[in-house]
């Protein structure tokens, strides 16, 4: 059994994710999540709060380990302790549609994140848990339940998790029992709460994700809307900023 309630996520975190799988709809695509180490609120299981999301790859995954990918890890690692956040996670999206499996060497890159590489560099979330997210299904945009999205934090995604603690996984597959929520950190009581309006940030993401556009390159499509890139486009061309800074600005606040 997991020791954390499940993920809350921002939407600029999901967002991104979401535009990478949908830009690399037929190609596996992998990053890496960005957020706060759960925190225990009351008698209740600890929330663990996904904050942002930063693309990686749209290739297989062919080992855990690679001097490119590890390098990538380590520059995020430390963007995100300069602005006080950790690796929480990693979220992966198949190449095949809705397939919602964990690839072993994913869930081996997720040991190798959470063991190999605090050991070698010296960074690490302190031995929280880290989440594995797989995005899997047309859910992935919330067309699926208008109605249950609109009334709740619970967005009701194509969103399975499951968590590597101590050495193993928790669940031993990806499950969707804890509902997947949107959650807006506030720093003052060091929580995530609840989104006013799920549904809205839904359509911002499905209108980024329709208006992505396909221009080659990471350039800004027509509105100015931005095209994701992961690390792999930022090898290709180093002025690809693979922190996608742009995405937030084109979500709601």
């Amino acid at each position: 059994m997991s020791s954390i309630a499940g993920p809350s996520s921002s939407p600029t975190a999901y967002a991104k994710a979401v535009l990478h799988a949908v830009k690399y709809s037929a190609q596996p695509v992998m990053g890496l999540l960005l957020g706060k180490p759960p925190t225990r609120s009351g008698g209740s299981l600890p929330v663990l709060a996904v904050l942002d999301a930063v693309p990686l790859t749209h290739v297989d995954v062919a080992a855990p380990s690679h001097p490119i990918i590890d390098a990538a890890v380590l520059q995020v690692a430390a963007v995100g302790k300069s602005r006080g956040l950790s690796i929480v996670g990693v979220y992966h999206a198949n190449a095949v549609y809705n397939d919602r499996s964990a690839p072993q060497t994913v869930r081996e890159f997720v040991r190798h994140v959470a063991e190999a590489l605090p050991t070698a560099y010296g960074f690490g979330s302190g031995g929280s848990p880290l989440v594995l997210w797989i995005l899997h299904g047309d859910d992935l945009l919330g067309v699926a339940q208008p109605s249950a999205a609109a009334t709740s934090s619970s967005a009701s995604l194509a969103v399975s998790w499951q968590t590597f603690e101590g050495g193993s996984w928790s669940p031993n597959t990806p499950s969707d029992a804890t509902p997947f929520s949107f959650g807006a950190w506030n720093g003052d009581a060091c929580r995530m709460d609840a989104v006013p309006n799920p549904r809205a940030a839904l359509e911002a993401v499905r209108g980024l994700a329709e208006k992505r556009g396909l221009c080659a390159g990471g350039q800004a499509a027509d509105g100015g809307i931005p095209l994701i890139v992961d690390f792999e486009d930022h090898l290709e061309d180093c002025r690809l900023d693979y922190f996608n800074p742009e995405v937030e600005k084109q979500l709601p606040k």
